[in-house]
């Protein structure tokens, strides 16, 4: 839960402001340290499946994933569109996930 009574109200207003927050900034702390990919492969969709794993395992979670993305570097080269291969690769990890 969050601090000051800030539990979630019908569409998670506090909650999931901060999951937000906290996916935004690994993805930007990500960025900063894998010049390899640009703001704009980290669309909604890229997003969406953060935040799903960011539900289930927290910013723990979201790091793990950010993680197995930038081993995915060596492939640079041969990735094409580096978005459609995010969703891929995130929908692939949200699919290990226990329910």
């Amino acid at each position: 839960g969050a601090v000051g009574g800030g539990r979630a109200t019908s569409g998670g207003a506090p909650d999931s402001r901060h999951a937000k927050e906290e996916v935004n900034k690994q993805i930007r702390v990500f960025l900063h340290e894998h010049v390899f990919l640009e703001p704009s492969d980290f669309d909604g969709r890229v997003k969406q499946y953060l935040h799903a794993i960011h539900g289930k395992k927290g910013v723990a979670g979201v790091e793990e994933a950010l993680r197995m993305i930038a081993q995915k570097k060596s492939a640079q080269h041969k990735v094409q569109n580096w978005h459609a291969y995010l969703v891929v690769l995130l929908r692939r990890f949200t699919d290990t996930l226990p329910e």
